[in-house]
């Protein structure tokens, strides 16, 4: 499948980024996921340029009295769904980052082994 000629800089970025791996092999929904994805990070993109052009984080409401700046909350909300389509689309994670993540969760096991060991001991 084609990059969507209308992505921006960053959505473009991480559509090359994503598909650069020739082994990773997308099906057609798989591919739609990542250009959702991609959207979401062009929209996060923009909403971050217009708030770093007025980074106010406080500013008058329709009853002119003080309020969170919107974009804040935009950004969050664009990032959360970012991740989710990120995380729906299940990339595979490197080599290094798969081996820390195994260690990780081999420490944590470790620990409760440790635990209900000392726990049943006493």
């Amino acid at each position: 499948m084609e990059k969507p000629a209308d992505l921006g800089a960053a959505g473009a970025s991480l559509w090359d980024e994503v598909l650069s791996d020739p082994t990773l092999v997308l099906r057609p929904d798989e591919y739609r996921t990542l250009e959702l994805a991609c959207r979401q990070l062009d929209t996060i993109s923009e909403l971050r340029a217009v708030f770093a052009a007025n980074p106010e984080h406080v500013v008058s409401g329709s009853m002119k009295q003080k309020v969170i700046n919107p974009l804040i909350a935009e950004i969050r909300v664009a990032g959360e769904s970012y991740a989710r389509y990120m995380k729906q689309l299940g990339l595979p994670d490197d080599e290094v980052r798969a081996n820390q993540k195994a260690e990780q969760q081999a420490e944590y096991f470790r620990r409760l082994a440790n635990l209900r060991w000392e726990k049943n001991g006493d």
